[in-house]
């Protein structure tokens, strides 16, 4: 079976855009193969700067037939008295052009339709295929596109050349206007020239001996080894981040480590500064050096890789080594400037800094925080030397952003003020949070490390999001402009790792009062996009998405009860008794009506009543205070002790009594029941089909069938 080979050859994607496209690639092929009915072996998917490649070996020859069955009309309207079609059965038979004595009859629901088999032989892999393919590039999402020429396609880069072989035969692919062929390039400076492929099987060694390495993982290995091996060489380790390695994996065609050097003077920059000038402005790997006296705590060196082979390395080295001694010399020059003055200096300049238009200034912003860490300070009840140092943090944490360091290299905010505070004295609490607060920046970033670095960055993030909602701001779809998605989520990832028990409503207030805006619509909002943010934090852990709805339906603003009740019920849910609990609570709350009054006890007319009124007065305090220390698992426990009063009740009794008394009297018991229950979770939000109730127990039989019994 021949193998098939998708090519698409582009000018220099974008770095970010390479693997979101190669997993859309991948997995729109296997849906492809599936729709198309082809079997295939191994898909596989390759993508470099200037091109994206799907491979899928054996594909099948043919397609697989199709047996499918139409339904039609009712029975009864196809046939008439005599047995005879109608012109229903008629019509439905040439629409499907089948003959109409083969239509056949079948059951569904319970009634009677008429349905034609439709058989379809299978078509030829080459005649089914280049349409698909087609349709699967074309349908490739980037987070931004562009037009070229005078088409109308959209792609990340404009498409320039485009091979699709079936084995040896090309496929009349047609893709972003550019008809498919057999030619490819190899790597732009090591083989320019264009190269016919024979078939799908040449086209590895094609791409090798074109000096292309075509598979991400391999260039990978290429980086990480190569730059190790300098890395010691030069007597000290790698400083290997993944992000900067995963940009240069999908930077280069064919990576060559090297290794060079700058002056050791540079060292007694601050070692952020260092960093931020080699990785995010150069793309280099520091060296470090953990025995070093030296404040950055680096070697001075770095490995930069470049696109090519090993030949003029030495010239190459030294472009690179110009390039980073200027960038050096301009962060040393901006930190000297910065030296004259203290960090507070600049404060004075904040007021000259718009946060937002609608936002007011960085000095309008300063003068938040303050009232907010005041505010904070009371409800949290913090101790004297954490609410100073927050206040001090609070006061300091934005005016590096009017220093020449930050409006040279703007990844070092927070950062640099951390530095600098700590140079001008600041205590070590203070500094550390100035450092922080930015953070977590984005996925994969940590919270601060410090409390008081913590609660800065939550007020920060706070002000930011109360501000952004209120000023009309709020995400849509896929835009967020500026990023309140990013802010809510670290704030609820604050939260939950520092385990802290706010009530985010009244913060919510005090930091919509420092606008000078109406409340109530900007609270509301703010606290369900948090409450959102929490949700999809919890369900990418991952959870049963019912269980989080059901802790979310009962816990308020409370993000850390919200999250610990969801731990709790996902827990429980795997044990046996997770399906008695539901159930004794669907039983309860599925016949209720809204305004049960109070439970008499003096109108129960059999024992099973009493029993579950004296459970459910034993249950609740246990159950109420498990829930108010958060040890949900343990009001979890407590909750099955519920579970056979109210099944013996349901089997004994009638709720829906003629007596209207009786009968609200035990709506009134079950409303009781239920109350306790939410002390813990909304159970209504809770899914659960038949086999989940009684899969692991033999099935109620007789008077145990759960009865449903309607409302009046």
């Amino acid at each position: 079976m021949p193998d098939l080979l998708c090519e698409i050859g582009t000018e220099e994607l974008p770095p970010g855009e390479i693997r979101p496209a190669m997993q859309q690639l991948e997995e729109g092929a296997r849906g492809l193969l599936e729709d198309l009915r082809l079997g295939a072996g191994r898909v596989k998917v390759y993508g470099t700067p200037r091109r994206l490649v799907l491979y899928v070996a054996a594909i099948a020859a043919r397609q697989r037939p199709s047996i499918r069955e139409v339904r039609g009309p009712a029975a009864q309207a196809a046939y008439d008295v005599a047995g005879k079609p109608t012109q229903a059965a008629i019509g439905f038979a040439r629409s499907q052009r089948v003959p109409v004595e083969k239509l056949k009859v079948v059951e569904t629901g319970g009634r009677r339709y008429v349905a034609a088999v439709i058989e379809e032989a299978g078509r030829s892999a080459s005649a089914v295929l280049p349409a698909a393919i087609s349709a699967l590039v074309e349908k490739l999402t980037f987070s931004k596109t562009m037009r070229w020429g005078r088409g109308d396609v959209r792609f990340a880069r404009p498409v320039r050349w485009v091979v699709v072989l079936l084995g040896g035969q090309v496929l009349p692919a047609t893709i972003a206007g550019v008809r498919a062929g057999r030619r490819t390039y190899g790597h732009r400076f090591l083989s320019p020239s264009e190269r016919s492929i024979k078939d799908a099987k040449a086209y590895l060694r094609a791409m090798a001996a074109m000096h292309v390495v075509i598979d991400p993982q391999e260039r990978r290995r290429r980086i990480a080894s190569q730059a190790r091996a300098l890395a010691t060489r030069a007597g000290g380790q790698l400083v290997l981040h993944a992000a900067l390695l995963d940009e240069l994996v999908m930077s280069l065609e064919r990576p060559q480590a090297l290794l060079g050097s700058f002056d050791r003077e540079f060292l007694a920059l601050p070692r952020p500064v260092l960093a931020t000038v080699m990785e995010h402005h150069q793309k280099y790997f520091p060296v470090d050096d953990r025995r070093s006296a030296d404040e950055s705590g680096l070697l001075p060196y770095f490995i930069a890789v470049r696109d090519g082979n090993a030949r003029h390395l030495p010239a190459v080295r030294e472009g690179h080594e110009w390039v980073l001694r200027a960038r050096l010399a301009d962060a040393r020059f901006f930190f000297d400037q910065d030296r004259r003055q203290p960090l507070e200096a600049y404060g004075a300049k904040l007021s000259g800094l718009v946060f937002h238009a609608q936002l007011g200034t960085m000095a309008d912003k300063i003068r938040r925080l303050l009232a907010l860490t005041d505010y904070l300070a009371v409800t949290m009840v913090l101790d004297g030397r954490t609410s100073e140092a927050l206040r001090r943090a609070a006061s300091l944490c934005k005016a590096d952003l009017v220093t020449h360091m930050v409006g040279e290299f703007p990844e070092l905010q927070g950062v640099i003020g951390g530095i600098y505070a700590a140079m001008d004295g600041e205590s070590e609490i203070v500094a550390q949070a100035i450092g922080e607060h930015y953070r977590p920046a984005g996925a994969g970033d940590p919270p601060p490390s410090t409390h008081v670095g913590a609660l800065l960055a939550l007020l920060d993030k706070c002000d930011t999001l109360t501000g952004g909602i209120g000023a009309g701001l709020m995400p849509s779809g896929s835009q967020d402009p500026y990023g309140l998605r990013r802010t809510a989520q670290g704030i609820v990832d604050i939260i939950l790792a520092y385990r802290m028990t706010l009530t985010l409503r009244p913060l919510i207030a005090k930091s919509a009062d420092g606008f000078g805006r109406t409340q109530d619509r900007t609270v509301s909002d703010v606290a369900e996009f948090l409450r959102q943010r929490l949700r999809s934090t919890l369900l990418d852990r991952p959870m049963r998405y019912d269980l989080v709805d059901a802790a979310l339906a009962v816990s308020g603003d409370d993000l850390l009860a919200a999250s610990a009740r969801a731990e709790a019920l996902q827990r429980f849910s795997t044990k046996r008794e997770f399906a008695r609990l539901y159930i004794a609570y669907d039983r309860a709350s599925r016949i209720l009506t809204d305004g049960a009054g109070r439970v008499d006890p003096g109108r129960f007319e059999d024992a099973t009543e009493r029993a579950l009124h004296e459970a459910v007065a034993k249950v609740r305090p246990p159950v109420e205070r498990a829930a108010a220390a958060g040890e949900y698992s343990k009001a979890l426990d407590a909750l099955l002790l519920l579970a056979g009063p109210v099944d013996r009740l349901f089997d004994a009794v009638l709720i829906m009594a003629p007596d209207d008394g009786v009968r609200a009297n035990r709506m009134a018991l079950l409303t009781q029941v239920v109350d306790v229950f939410k002390h813990v979770a909304d159970f209504s939000k809770v899914v659960m089909s038949e086999e989940e109730k009684f899969g692991n127990r033999e099935p109620r039989t007789g008077n145990r069938t759960p009865r449903k019994q309607k409302r009046t």
